[in-house]
């Protein structure tokens, strides 16, 4: 990282002006550079009054970087912490009506989605998938969530695992991820897609009826996405 950027990332997290003067003079080291914070994943919610992000911080005990949820008001500038604890949180998306935020985090050992009140409070987990949800969006009218996942792995493949360690096949164990759909109310999750294909980027009609989304073939990072 430049000079540059590292004062940039400084002044994202606010510094105040003479602390940045003395950090123009100052070479960083390495791990300066990696104690930098970082600020990601910014979102608007519906109201405009408040902003969702994510902050990165390094965590040299566990030899790791956690993330976590950051709330600002928009017209004040005042942030303050949404979620914490040594696990990480990413992802926030805003509800339709803004009263509640969906997030990704690995706090149960494996990344599922989870559910937040701005306000704080214990965080709903939503999902407990064997293989973790991908992307994710609100329906418009606030009342499920369509994710991404990974088809799990067959019994012929955890077997294999078990008795000579993990390890993929070139050109073949290609394992595709498609769409689902999470009733909030129920929590139950239904299958949208299926088929020799993998589900990329997606997004729902205005009415909530629909789900466009791209694919491709096969989970080759070579194939190319198609319209579907």
């Amino acid at each position: 990282m430049s000079r540059l950027s590292a004062l940039a990332a400084l002044l994202t997290l606010g510094v105040p002006v003479p602390a940045l003067a003395q950090a123009a003079q100052h070479t960083p080291s390495i791990d300066e550079l990696i104690s930098l914070k970082r600020v990601t994943g910014s979102e608007i919610s519906p109201d405009g009054k408040l902003v969702a992000y994510t902050v990165r911080e390094t965590n040299w005990d566990q030899n790791a970087y956690e993330t976590s949820i950051w709330l600002a008001d928009a017209k004040s500038g005042k942030s303050w912490r949404l979620t914490g604890g040594r696990k990480s949180s990413t992802g926030p998306a805003w509800s339709p009506d803004g009263t509640r935020i969906a997030f990704a985090s690995d706090r149960s050992d494996k990344r599922q989605l989870y559910l937040i009140r701005p306000s704080g409070g214990e965080a709903e987990q939503l999902t407990t998938l064997e293989e973790s949800p991908g992307g994710f969006a609100w329906s418009p009218d606030g009342q499920s969530i369509a994710f991404t996942a990974t088809d799990p792995r067959s019994d012929a493949a955890k077997e294999r695992e078990k008795a000579y360690g993990e390890f993929d096949v070139i050109e073949s164990d290609y394992r595709m991820s498609h769409l689902y759909i999470l009733d909030l109310a129920t929590k139950k999750i239904r299958r949208l897609t299926s088929g020799p294909f993998t589900v990329g980027r997606f997004s729902w009609s205005p009415d909530g009826k629909q789900i466009a989304f791209d694919h491709r073939i096969n989970g080759a990072n070579a194939n190319g996405g198609s319209a579907r």
